[in-house]
């Protein structure tokens, strides 16, 4: 790996990951981090969601038929 970098995923100012990037031809710039940093925003949100909704994100994971009682 010749370079290298690192942004935090926060979810509500709590670290709960971090993206990773490396290798890039040169080096990375301001704009480089700027754009990792929207996409772990973006991944933060995506959790937050999906944990706000547990019943769908488990229908999801194993593609289970919908039930009314757990949107309740």
């Amino acid at each position: 790996m010749h370079n290298f970098l690192g942004v935090p995923v926060l979810i509500d100012g709590e670290v709960c990951g971090n993206l990773y990037l490396a290798d890039k031809d040169g080096e990375f710039n301001d704009l480089d981090e700027e754009v990792a940093l929207i996409i772990a925003d973006w991944a933060a949100a995506t959790i937050s969601l999906a944990r706000s909704q547990p019943a769908a994100a488990r229908r999801w994971r194993d593609r289970e038929p919908a039930n009314v009682d757990d949107e309740q």
